[in-house]
C-alpha cells in the first residue's frame, strides 16, 4: 500500500512544478516578455547619475556604471513596471534626491514616486531602470528587450 501514496506523491510533486512553470510569465503583463527573473530586488541607492560611453552613444548610468534604461510604455512618467516585471528589470530608486554628476542638467534627473511605493529616479520623462542580464558596468544587453532603452544625457529614449 506504499507504493501508491508515493505515485501520488510524486504524481502531486509533479503537478505543482508543471503548475508554476506554465503560467506563461512572472507576475506583471507589462513586459509581455517571458524572461526568467532573477533574486535580485530594488534597493535605494544613493542616486548618483553619470554618463558613459558604449557602443550606443553616451548614455546615462549609475555610480558603478551599471546602464539605466527606459521603459517606453511609462510615456506618461509614470513607472508601470512592477511585479516579475521589476524583478527582470529592477527600478533605479533612491532614498532622497538623485545626484547628477558634473556635466549633466539637474533639472532632467528628478524623482517621481515608484511602482512599489518607493522614490524611483527619473531622467525627463522616462523612470529608470536596470536590467539584470547586464552581467558588468557598460553592458547595454537590454537594449530594445521589452520595449526598454538606454537614456541619453538629456533625458531621451535612444531607440537605434
Amino acid at each position: 500500500m506504499k507504493i501508491p501514496y508515493r505515485i501520488g506523491a510524486l504524481v502531486f510533486g509533479v503537478g505543482l512544478v508543471l503548475s508554476a512553470c506554465s503560467t506563461g510569465g512572472y507576475g506583471s503583463s507589462n513586459s509581455g516578455a517571458k524572461t526568467a527573473p532573477t533574486t535580485a530586488r530594488p534597493t535605494a541607492s544613493a542616486g548618483v547619475v553619470k554618463t558613459a560611453q558604449t557602443s550606443l552613444g553616451t548614455i546615462l548610468v549609475d555610480a558603478q556604471g551599471r546602464t539605466l534604461y527606459g521603459f517606453a510604455q511609462d510615456m506618461n512618467g509614470t513607472p508601470t513596471c512592477d511585479g516579475g516585471c521589476a524583478s527582470v528589470w529592477p527600478p533605479f530608486t533612491v532614498s532622497g534626491t538623485p545626484k547628477p554628476a558634473a556635466g549633466l542638467n539637474p533639472s532632467v534627473v528628478t524623482t517621481v514616486p515608484g511602482a512599489n511605493g518607493s522614490l524611483q529616479v527619473k531622467a525627463g520623462k522616462w523612470p529608470l531602470y536596470r536590467f539584470s542580464g547586464d552581467a558588468k558596468p557598460g553592458d547595454v544587453t537590454g537594449q530594445g528587450t521589452e520595449n526598454f532603452f538606454v537614456v541619453s544625457p538629456d533625458g531621451a529614449l535612444i531607440k537605434s
